[in-house]
């Protein structure tokens, strides 16, 4: 079976951007994940940190359509045609559910070693 579970941490947690990409909300769960903490700037994005943890929303029964949607969004890498702006992987990871039971879902990691030392010598 395959995983239609998405963890989220920034603007996709708002109702009105899931709305606006998938046209609806979600159902979700809380949810945490260990080893990160979210950089919180223009946009949110993960940091892996050792004994951190980012609390966000796993969010349910995504389909096929909902993550072409969602993957355009976050410009990740399957999406051709974008080569120069890939901005995120989205890759399996293991979450906490708020009732401490375990799973795996889908996450944006963002892909810094792309974007960020070209973005730096045009925003500094």
């Amino acid at each position: 079976m395959r995983n239609t579970a998405l963890f989220v941490y920034g603007t996709l947690m708002k109702e009105s951007v899931q709305l606006e990409i998938i046209g609806r909300v979600c159902q979700y769960k809380p949810a945490k994940m260990a080893g990160y903490s979210v950089h919180v700037g223009l946009w949110p994005y993960l940091i892996e940190q050792s004994g951190s943890e980012v609390s966000g929303m796993v969010l349910e029964g995504l389909t096929d359509t909902d993550f072409v949607n969602l993957d355009a969004y976050e410009r990740i890498t399957t999406i051709p045609n974008l080569p120069d702006n890939e901005m995120y992987a989205r890759r399996l990871a293991d979450v906490t559910h708020a009732d401490g039971t375990h799973s795996q879902a889908w996450v944006y990691f963002p892909l810094l070693h792309k974007w960020w030392p070209e973005w730096l010598k045009k925003n500094l």
